[in-house]
C-alpha cells in the first residue's frame, strides 16, 4: 500500500514491512537505473532461454539413455566375462592379415 508517509508491503499472514517514501523513491530510482543496463534488462529473458536449453539437453540425454538401455544385452557375470573374452579374440583376429583367394583358380596340395 502506498501512502504519503511511505510504502507498506504485506507478506504472508499479517506480516508487514513499512518503508518511508524518501527511502522507497531512492530504491526505485536505483532499481530503474539498474534496469536500463543491458545485463539486468534482459536477465529474465536470458535466464529463461538457459533454462529451456538445459531442459531440452536433459530431455535428449534421458531419451538417448532409455534407448540405449533398451538395446543393451543384459547378462550375468560369468556369461558376460565369456563374451568379453570372445570379443577380445575377434579383435585379435581382425589384426591378422588374410590371404586373398581367387575363386577362378584351383589350389591343390
Amino acid at each position: 500500500t502506498v501512502t504519503a508517509e511511505g510504502v507498506t508491503y504485506y507478506e504472508g499472514e499479517g506480516e508487514a514491512e513499512f518503508t518511508r517514501i524518501e527511502e522507497w523513491r531512492l530504491h526505485k530510482r536505483i532499481f530503474n537505473i539498474l534496469m536500463e543496463k543491458r545485463i539486468f534488462k534482459f536477465f529474465p529473458l536470458i535466464s529463461s532461454f538457459y533454462a529451456l536449453k538445459h531442459y531440452i539437453k536433459n530431455k535428449r540425454i534421458q531419451k538417448t539413455r532409455s534407448k540405449l538401455s533398451s538395446r543393451l544385452l543384459h547378462t550375468d557375470k560369468i556369461f558376460g566375462q565369456a563374451l568379453r573374452e570372445i570379443s577380445g579374440y575377434l579383435r585379435d583376429m581382425e589384426a591378422v592379415p588374410m590371404l586373398r583367394v581367387d575363386l577362378n583358380r584351383m589350389f591343390t596340395p
